[in-house]
């Protein structure tokens, strides 16, 4: 069995990659390079099913596990914290999540985006599709990415976490057997 500091690593180099990723988004000049980083998605999918996975083979109730897991929180990680809700912040104060009122005031609830023939459309609620310009078509492609990467940073602190308290419990569990 990989001993759990392995996927501990890795899940740290996923963290610090959501990191440069949304990092590159606040940069104009270099959102173009954001796309090199939609491997992350693969890779927080692999780490959190393999930790869900080894978690569920450790026999712990769910208090006894949220007892551990809370005694064994190195401050480190609650640090690291501070870092991952400042890369949380641009997506949430951007309006990225909401996707805003029709001209009639009805509330969006489904919108998608394209480009056809160097024009830029969005469809929105099932409507016909209205021809945007490009810089709001590069507004609504940022919001895109800027959910991504917010969701990607968050996903692989969790995921972070989570190895940490597996590590952790296979340790005592080694040491206890």
């Amino acid at each position: 069995m990989i001993h759990a500091s392995r996927p501990l690593a890795a899940s740290a180099i996923v963290l610090a990659a959501s990191a440069v990723a949304a990092t590159i988004l606040l940069i104009p000049g270099l959102r173009p390079f954001f796309a090199f980083f939609y491997w992350i998605h693969v890779a927080i999918i692999a780490l959190g099913i393999w930790a869900m996975w080894r978690s569920r083979k450790l026999r712990t109730t769910w208090l006894e596990a949220l007892r551990i897991f809370w005694s064994t929180l190195p401050r480190w990680v609650l640090a690291l914290s501070n870092p991952v809700l400042l890369l949380l912040l641009p997506a949430a104060t951007s309006g990225a999540f909401s996707l805003g009122a029709l001209p009639d005031g009805t509330p969006v609830h489904r919108r998608s985006w394209y480009e056809s023939d160097g024009k830029f459309w969005v469809r929105e609620n099932n409507l016909p599709p209205r021809e945007l310009a490009s810089a709001e078509f590069e507004v609504l492609q940022l919001q895109h990415s800027q959910v991504f990467a917010s969701a990607w940073v968050l996903f692989s602190y969790l995921i972070l976490l989570q190895w940490h308290y597996v590590g952790r419990r296979e340790g005592q569990a080694q040491h206890a057997a």
